[in-house]
């Protein structure tokens, strides 16, 4: 009865698809092409090229992993403020198990440990332990950049270089402090953590909705590089070309804003 754990990206993709075969449900993922896992050969235990370019079939009724888009709206159920409940810090233990109320004495430290799920209280769409007990996998590969206004995101469908190959992760676990419950997280797909699990998601016929601004709290504010100025390495002494170089504000709300290059100020070491 307490949430699965020890799970890496890559063996969601094998239970999404094996759930969905045993449920005469399409499957959702294909590797080479193919969508039974029994044909991908074995769990990669490290970074798999194969497995990185997993496909989606977004129209299949077969279990997924949600988005990043996906699982904060449901997280938030439409909500505006810092937690589904409200913007009270403290209160979060009524919601969540963290390592404020999940944590035991091992070894002179304290560490989390899971409990049953559904014996905390649920947001407004009757979802249970959505901030806590374990943190949850997303499709997403990671980017700085959330999606805000963009219709249906469905995230990066190509390893988003500058972030090292890195899957989202949301939530918080039975080891996380309060005050990063919520947040997304990243790592490598072949991660396995005993504070990681799963909560997967079908596909429905609901009209199509747009990322909402992320409520303070789960984005941080500052500037974001967004795309890399076309030319990136100089001799001494030449010019410096901002030609392609974006560069975004974003509020701690998740909506961003350009920065005209105009305003940009740019220091050099001169060597």
């Amino acid at each position: 009865k307490r949430p699965v754990e020890n799970i890496s990206w890559y063996e969601d993709l094998v239970f999404c698809n094996k759930l969905s075969m045993l449920s005469n449900l399409t499957p959702v993922y294909s590797i080479n092409g193919k969508t039974d896992p029994a044909a991908w050969g074995a769990v990669p235990t490290g970074r798999n090229a194969a497995w990185d370019k997993v496909t989606v079939n977004w129209d299949a009724n077969g279990y997924r992993l949600p988005t990043s888009t996906e699982w904060h709206v449901a997280s938030q159920a439409w909500t505006s403020t810092a937690y589904y409940y409200g913007n009270d810090r403290d209160k979060l233990a009524d919601h969540a198990w963290g390592s404020n109320n999940s944590s035991v004495v091992i070894f002179n430290r304290l560490v989390g440990y899971t409990h049953e799920v559904g014996k905390k209280l649920p947001n407004p769409w009757g979802l249970y332990d959505i901030y806590g007990n374990v943190q949850e996998w997303c499709w997403d590969w990671h980017s700085g950049v959330f999606p805000v206004g963009v219709v249906d995101p469905v995230g990066y469908t190509a390893e988003v270089l500058t972030d090292e190959g890195y899957r989202d992760y949301w939530g918080g676990s039975c080891n996380t402090d309060t005050s990063v419950m919520g947040t997304r997280s990243f790592v490598t797909p072949d991660y396995k953590s005993i504070y990681t699990g799963l909560r997967l998601v079908r596909s429905d016929s609901n009209p199509r909705i747009a990322a909402p601004s992320n409520p303070a709290g789960h984005v941080s504010a500052g500037y974001l590089l967004v795309t890399n100025p076309a030319k990136q390495l100089y001799k001494v002494g030449e010019a410096f070309d901002i030609t392609g170089l974006v560069v975004h504000y974003q509020e701690n709300t998740g909506i961003r804003r350009l920065i005209p290059n105009s305003e940009l100020k740019f220091i050099t070491s001169g060597t």
